[in-house]
């Protein structure tokens, strides 16, 4: 089958091409590699880290250095994450450590509030009932009283019961907001340019040596073996949120994760959002927030965000995906002195 491929100027230009990448890549659960060249040194890890694959390159002067960072780094996402988990396992006493959290829950209360409740984090049931958390065995369309009374539950409690203590949907935040805490550790004076991808969720910090900005290879949301553009970054985080590996068939229809707290049902003529921003947070909750949004909501709630927000919404229309852009002005230039 013939694919027509379009093209996007997304946060400068793009090269948009069709690539047939091989039909299987192995996949390393732990791999280092460090080239040697007489000036910029770059090493590459890629390990898991509880559910999470996470994947960073760095370049730097210095060899030993480089892998110093990469190793506190490590340490650094596996404390965080630990300390998110206890958070939402039971509140805990306030402290200098765990006050960092109390920006992240009113960004979550506010999408909550924005997206009028159809992205709440409080969904934990309403997921386990579809079958779309860790652990679930299988996934299934739950009876529609089920999904009534845990929707309604949702709309009683409001977006102002996110808080500490409660059960939440972690894959809606926690990448992005892994990555955020991060960035003061990527821009350290040993590392030229970074990347860090944990799952969907990816920043790209400088550029590699020889290189104006990142390649990034875009798959299309659908057919995660189709390669459909590339886009160049330097300083921004970038979510690929598709439902290829994320979706179920059922009575000949089909189910993607995309799960509307307000009804309690799934969004299955969206096939997923590309987000563009510099806070990797922001992005992978918008991402999530729009591909339950209409377009003229998505259009509203894009408007809100800071300045070189770019998303591609994918459509599905008459079977085929129709990819739809929408974005904030780009930021001003700084003035030269």
């Amino acid at each position: 089958m013939k694919h027509i491929i379009q093209s996007f100027i997304f946060a400068g230009a793009i090269v948009a091409s069709v690539v047939t990448p091989p039909a299987t890549q192995a996949q390393t659960v732990y791999a280092e590699d460090m080239a040697t060249s007489p000036a910029i040194q770059v090493l590459r890890r890629t390990e898991k880290l509880g559910l999470h694959t996470i994947e960073l390159v760095f370049y730097g002067p210095s060899r030993d250095q480089l892998a110093v960072y990469a190793d506190r780094l490590r340490k650094q996402l596996k404390a965080h994450l630990l300390l998110l988990q206890q958070w939402q396992s039971a509140p805990v006493e306030i402290s200098a450590a765990s006050s960092e959290f109390y920006p992240l829950f009113k960004v979550l209360k506010t999408t909550c509030i924005e997206t009028q409740g159809a992205l709440n984090p409080l969904d934990v049931p309403l997921r386990e009932a579809w079958g779309f958390t860790p652990g679930s065995l299988s996934y299934g369309v739950p009876d529609t009283r089920v999904r009534q009374r845990w929707s309604e539950q949702l709309r009683e409690q409001g977006c102002e019961a996110i808080a500490p203590g409660q059960r939440l949907t972690l894959d809606y935040f926690a990448a992005g907001w892994l990555i955020d805490q991060s960035k003061a550790l990527l821009g350290s004076a040993g590392i030229v340019a970074a990347k860090l991808r944990i799952d969907n969720v990816a920043y790209y910090a400088g550029a590699p040596p020889q290189a104006k900005a990142w390649k990034v290879p875009v798959y299309h949301p659908r057919k995660a073996d189709q390669l459909i553009q590339y886009f160049y970054l330097q300083d921004q985080s970038l979510v690929l949120l598709g439902d290829a590996e994320t979706h179920f068939y059922a009575n000949g229809l089909r189910y993607p994760d995309f799960l509307d707290s307000r009804t309690g049902n799934v969004h299955s003529e969206t096939a997923g959002a590309y987000v563009l921003s510099t806070s990797a947070l922001a992005a992978q909750l918008l991402a999530h927030s729009v591909v339950l949004l209409s377009p003229e909501e998505t259009k509203a709630l894009v408007q809100q965000r800071s300045a070189g927000t770019r998303v591609i919404r994918w459509q599905e229309q008459l079977e085929r995906l129709i990819p739809q852009e929408f974005h904030t002005e780009p930021p001003k230039a700084s003035p030269r002195s």
